[in-house]
This record gives structure tokens, C-alpha cells and sequence, in this order.
């Protein structure tokens, strides 16, 4: 090619690049048809709102009502990720079945907001019914009785039908902000999306009528502490963090939550819970909690039990005993620096820093075997430790356990629990000169930022242990029993009872 040609191929695509850039600001660039079409995307641009940077498609919305900020509806992917901004008080991000739709709408302005109550009314002949529970509604725009605010797709679900003219709209989009009354409403109401997170960060889920629907999470390496953490700070009375409505309809009833837990390779000195809660008493004076209640509206013949065991179950075993720090010594092992912190430990008003190095360790020892160990914290740890655990089988001769860690790897005020006649060959070992039973627990994570501070550790001496039990085979293990009426049993033929006078009756003869 010569070079005027290719001169003049430079030149050209270079005011060709400069067109679509001046273009690009003025409005946009659009590729695709002008017609209808299933894929349509829109993007705004960064610079100028409400100008378009580049449009594929026809630029038709699944809701022609709002201006849509971003909007796919074929498939879109970005390299790095992708982000979006929600809307004030509406969606960060929705996802619609193909087949949804607008199932009311009022564009002339009938509506008002009612902040008291979170209401929505529609003074018009077209009333409201019970099909529009759980929808979803978007406000196209609002006089809002502050001028400073606006509604404008501020977005929430509707709760419930109050009549015929009122629907109770959440809210939660608005966060903590101040709502305030608006007339001249123009909204519309539409199918709850498959997934939308709001302004607050708000998530709803729809699951379609598929016999395989389901929201799934698969995690082929588990190598965190967790697979899923709430921490939920309540700030409103009565407040639950999970909540979960069943209905079996007329269908035979399943179950609300299913566990399906695979114990691996579980050895002798190990235990595991497959539902493990911990109670804090906190600043809690007086009161009752229930680890577990059971309630039922009516006795309609229905037969409730609150525990039902099968065959090789022990329905119960009661662990108690009082957590005594006194019986503890604790060593600290800091870049092989070994200090001695019982004193700081028994001490609530003083903490000890612990674990700050990768592989650090710290010692726990009594002078009898202990099964748990109870932590208190005045700072955990940033993210787990990711902790080993040894207890002393012999002179410098340790074996890994492993206990249920109620800390989460050092993260919450917990309990390490353990059966200490499971610790095979667990023995009294001599450490930095002092003579115990040990258990060790090694920080395996190389990175922390914020190590945890020990406040408080109480363990619980086997001496102070107490097991009573109810077996696999109906065999009962009790402290005491105290009983309100008579109680028959039989053996073999044999009857028992207990008559009037507390007597114990043996084929109708008593003592």
C-alpha cells in the first residue's frame, strides 16, 4: 500500500473516531435495530445524565413508566465485575421473570403516601384486592410535602391490603430516613422480581413454580470458619433474626429446615453438634430463655411432640458442673517467649493479648482433667485464628483433638467443648516447670490484624462435672424426681406405684 493510501486511511479513521466521540457526548451511540427486540441494553452515561453513552437495542423498557438508569434483558458481562447504585429509597438491582407484568397502575396522579402507617391509597373505582399481596410497587412521581425530597422509583413490597383504597407498602428501601406524607401520587404495582436487593440492602427472592426451584449454595471447599454469619444487632423490641413462615397447604407436610449431617471421619476423642447454641447472659438480671419452645394454637387431635428420638438416640445428656478459674494456670508462648498469665486471666479488669504471631500458643493446665474451657474477650479476633488444638499425652509429647470451638476460631466470647475420658492417654505433663493436665492451642493463620484479648478463662474440672442421661434404651439417669400423682408401671408383671403416703407399692403391697 502506498503511503498516501495509508495516510489517507489514517486520516479517515481518525475523524470517524472523532464523529463518534462528539456524537457519543451529545447523545450516544446506538447499534442494533429500531424496532422491537429481546435484548435491549441502555447505559447512562458517566459524564452527562440523561445522555446516553451507548444503546443496543430499541431502548424499550420492561417498565416504559420509569427511566431506566441501567436496564438488560439478554445477557450482560464486564471484565473486573460489575457495580450499581441504587436508586434513593428504590432498587440497586432487579431481576424479572420473562412473563412479568404490571398488575395495577394509576399514572394520573390519584395516589397519596401516608408516612404514618407506610400506606399507599388510590382514591379511584378500580379497588385494590387480595392478589396484589407480596407484589411489588414503584412510585413514578410524587409532591412530596418536603420539597427537598423526592419519591421518584423509590421502590418497596406491598405487605398487606388494608381495604379496598389502602395497601401497606414496607418501606425498608428508606432505611432510617424520615419519610413524609406525598399526594399526587403516579405509581405502579408489578410482579415481585425473582431477586432485588433495595436501597437498604433489603433482598427478596421469588422461586418459581419448578418442582427442582430452589436457592442453592454450593461450597465444594469449605476452609472458612463459616459458610454463613449473621451478625445482627437489634435495635427494636421483640426483634428476630431469622424468621420462617411453612405452609403445607394440602399437601402432606415436610419439614421446615432438614439437616443432613455426614460425620466424616469422626474419631473417639471428637464430638460435633449438628445445631450448637450458646447462651450469654450479658447484663441480664432476671428473666427466663428457652434453648428450644414448642407451642400450638389448638388441641384438634393433632399429636405434637416436642423430641422425637429413633432407634441408637440418646434423647438426653445433661453436662453440668460450675466453670471455676481458680483451678486454671495459663501459659503464654509469644516467638518461643513463654510467660505465665493466670494472674491476668482471673482478673476481669485486666485483658491479655494473646496469639499475635503466627504459630503463637497459649497453655491451659489444672491439676485435675477438665472438659471445657469458657473465654471471655475484651477484643476477638478480626477474623479466625485458625486454631489447632493438643492436649499432653505424655513428656513434650502432644496430640491434636478436636473440640466444638464455641469461639468460632477466637472471634466470639465462647466455650471449648470436649469429653476429657476421650482423650486417650491424656496425662499429667510437665511444661515451662509446672506439672498439669494441658491443652495447647496453636495459631495456625500467617496474617492477623487485630489479635484477641483474653479477659476471662474458666474451665471445668472433672471433679465438678455432673452427667445425668437419658438413654438410646430408656434407661434414665436423674437426681432427684418429685411427682404430683400416683405412677404405675410394670415389669415382667410386676406393678409399681407410689400410694397416698409416699409409699412404694409392689403388687398392691407397700412399704
Amino acid at each position: 500500500m502506498d503511503q498516501k493510501k495509508e495516510f489517507f486511511l489514517e486520516m479517515s479513521a481518525g475523524f470517524l473516531l472523532i464523529i463518534i466521540i462528539l456524537y457519543a457526548n451529545s447523545g450516544g451511540i446506538s447499534i442494533g435495530n429500531v424496532g422491537s427486540h429481546p435484548r435491549d441494553v441502555e447505559l447512562d452515561s458517566i459524564n452527562k445524565l440523561e445522555k446516553n453513552l451507548l444503546t443496543v437495542g430499541n431502548k424499550s423498557s420492561f417498565f416504559p413508566e420509569i427511566n431506566t438508569t441501567l436496564f438488560v434483558s439478554g445477557r450482560f458481562e464486564t471484565i473486573g465485575g460489575m457495580s450499581t447504585r441504587a436508586t434513593q429509597y428504590g432498587n440497586a438491582f432487579s431481576a424479572h421473570n420473562f412473563d412479568d407484568k404490571i398488575l395495577y397502575s394509576d399514572m394520573s396522579g390519584n395516589g397519596v403516601f401516608l408516612s404514618i402507617g407506610d400506606l399507599i391509597c388510590d382514591f379511584v373505582s378500580n379497588p385494590f384486592n387480595s392478589s396484589l399481596n407480596q407484589a411489588f410497587l414503584t412510585i413514578i412521581s410524587a409532591n412530596v410535602s418536603n420539597s427537598s425530597f423526592s419519591y421518584d422509583e423509590a421502590t418497596g413490597y406491598l405487605v398487606s391490603v388494608l381495604n379496598s383504597s389502602c395497601l401497606k407498602i414496607n418501606t425498608g428501601a428508606g432505611g432510617d430516613t424520615t419519610l413524609y406524607d406525598a399526594n399526587d401520587v403516579k405509581f405502579i404495582i408489578f410482579d415481585q422480581p425473582l431477586f432485588s436487593i433495595l436501597d437498604s440492602g433489603t433482598i427478596h427472592y421469588k422461586l418459581g413454580g419448578s418442582d427442582e426451584s430452589e436457592i442453592r449454595y454450593n461450597i465444594p471447599e469449605g476452609k472458612s470458619a463459616r459458610a454463613m454469619y449473621f451478625d445482627d444487632n437489634s435495635a427494636a423490641d421483640d426483634h428476630d433474626t431469622i424468621q420462617m413462615e411453612y405452609h403445607a397447604n394440602t399437601f402432606s407436610p415436610g419439614s421446615a429446615i432438614t439437616f443432613d449431617y455426614f460425620s466424616g471421619n469422626m474419631q473417639m476423642a471428637k464430638s460435633a453438634a449438628v445445631l450448637d447454641m450458646q447462651l450469654f447472659h450479658e447484663n441480664s438480671t432476671g428473666g427466663v430463655i428457652f434453648g428450644l419452645r414448642v407451642s400450638t394454637d389448638k388441641d384438634n387431635g393433632l399429636n405434637i411432640t416436642a423430641v422425637e428420638t429413633e432407634n441408637y438416640v440418646n434423647p438426653l445428656n445433661q453436662h453440668i458442673g460450675e466453670y471455676n478459674g481458680t483451678n486454671a494456670t495459663v501459659f503464654r508462648s509469644e516467638n518461643g517467649i513463654v510467660d505465665n498469665i493466670t494472674s491476668e486471666v482471673l482478673n476481669e479488669s485486666v485483658s491479655s493479648i494473646v496469639f499475635v504471631n503466627d504459630n503463637d500458643k497459649i497453655y491451659i493446665g489444672s491439676d485435675s482433667l477438665f472438659g471445657d474451657v469458657f473465654f471471655i474477650f475484651s477484643t476477638v479476633a478480626n477474623q479466625p485464628i485458625i486454631p489447632s488444638f493438643f492436649y499432653s499425652s505424655g513428656p513434650s509429647t502432644w496430640t491434636k483433638f478436636q473440640p466444638i470451638d464455641g469461639t468460632n476460631q477466637f472471634v466470639n466470647d465462647g466455650k471449648l467443648r470436649f469429653n476429657p475420658e476421650l482423650l486417650l492417654g491424656w496425662s499429667n505433663s510437665t511444661f515451662n516447670g509446672t506439672s498439669k493436665y494441658w491443652i495447647r492451642i496453636d495459631r495456625e493463620r500467617n496474617n492477623l490484624v487485630v489479635p484477641p484479648a483474653i479477659k476471662t478463662i474458666k474451665i471445668l474440672s472433672i471433679d465438678e462435672v455432673r452427667d445425668y442421661w437419658w438413654d438410646s434404651l430408656g434407661n434414665v439417669n436423674i437426681n432427684s424426681l418429685t411427682l404430683s400423682n400416683f405412677i404405675t408401671g410394670s415389669n415382667t408383671g410386676i406393678s409399681l406405684c407410689i400410694d397416698a403416703n409416699d409409699k412404694v407399692c409392689i403388687c398392691g403391697y407397700c412399704a
